[in-house]
């Protein structure tokens, strides 16, 4: 047969999917992000060549993605099948060529004295393989990077105003290929294949490998917290009481005419009482407008007028429509009302999600997906101008998991990133979470405080530190429920490295991969002929 998988290989493939989905359901359980692609590892030593090797990591890929997007059958469960079918190639993909570097730690005789460079090697790599998923055009999707499964250890992921969340990757794999070495020489020991002397300066060398890795970033964490959390550092800073309304309005009837002014009365009674905290600025969730705006003049009037009567300005997430030569063209935006009730800009979503909001590729494959509304990108980066102090982008949807995206919001001036949302698509599911995360890494790869509004979903406040300190809760719970929730927001931005070098950390990390992949390998022997005879 053209590839054949023993029963090891398939246990140590479900325990690896597993653990790694694990993380982005649970995010107490981030310590499993420290050993959860060991198992990939193991698998990877068993293969025979480079070809399995694929097809096992693919294999694995599949399992991974169905286990970690299960939700997406809420969704359509033929775009289920197909994120499972190709994302799951990028895990092949780090299987291929990620080979070599393994088949190294697994052996024996001299070459394990480069098992430091093999291990950074792993996880340059894995990086690389993460951040051509993000990049891919049309079906770009940075969901549930590895980093993110730290967005709870916030003393951690700090490093990421530097690296950004692909270096808390790294950091990760490095971990893991590290806790996969260790794991070598005990076997090798265990065989009698290495002395104690052997066994012990290897063992030391390795270990010191992954704590001054982890230590290096948690020292700098916790550097930069204790100055963050000094009560001198707000005392001159710019602060904003924002409100945020999450509506809980069902995804089956967000779009039913029948009941349109009903949705727009449970959003204007959540303003009405959101005002009594004498918020700034209050934000509404993405669509959360029942109607195209230009379709409802006097829904639009009423809102304008609702603006003035509370004297706040609303920030409101609306379908939108645009013509242009090609006819008129429907957009997913985000309009900013003036406490005079005059509109005073609006936004346009830029990145729309694929298989959500349009369907690309080919006209045949839209015949599946029938159902699906299809909007057009916006053009340009808006960013909104509140006073003199306070600029602010919108991040509508999932725009918020593309750290590039986010970044040049920032560097065009923006101080506040208000991310608006409808995460009401995957039921009761781990995914409002999942989508949560990557805001947390938005905040602290800028320095610039986050700001979340979703029809249901994790309706919040986040620092620039990545801590979210307040959130939309109902008897404890933040999911489905229906409220909102006014905060007072800093403006504690300050420039970083992430911001300035982002796009470029990946070049980086490619020169390390090349310049730690050279084929040490094919001085070794090759590994026995596996026989499938059985």
């Amino acid at each position: 047969m053209f590839l054949r998988i023993y029963r090891a290989e398939f246990i140590l493939l479900v325990l690896f999917s597993a653990f790694h989905s694990l993380i982005f359901h649970l995010p107490q359980f981030f310590w499993v992000g420290a050993f959860s692609v060991v198992p990939l590892f193991i698998c990877l030593e068993l293969a025979t060549n480079r070809r399995e090797a694929f097809f096992l990591g693919y294999l694995g890929g599949i399992l991974l993605t169905a286990f970690t997007y299960y939700w997406l059958v809420n969704v359509a469960i033929t775009a289920f099948i197909l994120a499972c079918l190709y994302l799951g190639l990028f895990v092949g993909l780090f299987s291929f060529l990620g080979y070599s570097s393994v088949q190294i730690l697994s052996r024996t005789g001299k070459p394990f004295r480069w098992a430091w460079i093999k291990i950074v090697n792993l996880g340059c790599l894995w990086v690389l393989v993460e951040y051509i998923r993000s990049s891919v055009p049309i079906m770009r999707f940075p969901w549930a990077l590895f980093g993110y499964s730290q967005w709870k250890n916030i003393t951690l992921i700090q490093f990421a105003d530097h690296l950004g969340a692909y270096g808390v990757s790294l950091l990760l794999v490095i971990v893991n290929a590290s806790l996969y070495a260790l794991w070598v020489l005990l076997r090798r020991r265990y065989q009698k294949d290495l002395s104690w002397a052997g066994f012990f300066g290897q063992a030391i060398a390795v270990v010191l490998l992954g704590s001054s890795v982890v230590g290096g970033a948690w020292f700098y964490g916790h550097q930069y917290l204790a100055k963050a959390h000094a009560p001198e550092r707000t005392e001159n800073l710019a602060s904003y009481r924002i409100a945020v309304i999450q509506g809980n309005i069902p995804q089956e009837e967000k779009w039913d005419e029948r009941i349109k002014n009903m949705i727009y009365q449970k959003y204007e009674g959540l303003t009405r009482q959101a005002v009594i905290d004498l918020p700034d600025l209050i934000v509404w969730p993405e669509t959360s407008f029942p109607g195209y705006w230009e379709h409802e003049p006097e829904m639009v009037e009423r809102l304008k007028g609702l603006a003035r009567e509370l004297r706040t300005p609303l920030f409101v997430g609306a379908p939108t429509l645009r013509e242009t030569d090609q006819g008129v063209e429907r957009m997913n935006s985000a309009i900013f009302i003036s406490s005079q009730g005059v509109e005073l800009n609006r936004y346009h979503k830029l990145r729309l999600v694929p298989f959500g909001e349009y369907v690309p590729f080919f006209q045949v494959v839209r015949k599946v997906f029938n159902t699906i509304a299809y909007f057009s990108p916006g053009e340009e980066m808006t960013v909104f101008e509140f006073d003199e102090n306070l600029k602010f982008s919108a991040l509508i949807c999932f725009e918020d998991i593309f750290p590039d995206l986010c970044r040049l919001f920032v560097n065009q001036g923006s101080r506040l990133l208000i991310n608006i949302t409808n995460d009401a698509w995957f039921n009761h599911s781990s995914a409002p979470y999942q989508h949560a995360q990557s805001s947390v890494f938005r905040a602290i790869e800028n320095r610039v405080p986050v700001v979340r509004a979703a029809n249901t979903g994790l309706s919040c406040f986040i620092r620039s530190t990545g801590e979210i300190t307040a959130s939309v809760k109902d008897q404890g719970e933040e999911i489905f429920v229906t409220g909102f929730k006014t905060e007072e927001v800093f403006l504690d931005h300050e420039p970083t490295f992430y911001s300035a070098w982002g796009d470029r950390i990946p070049l980086i990390i490619l020169v390390l991969w090349l310049l730690s992949d050279r084929p040490y390998v094919r001085s070794l022997p090759r590994p026995p002929v596996r026989d499938y005879s059985d």
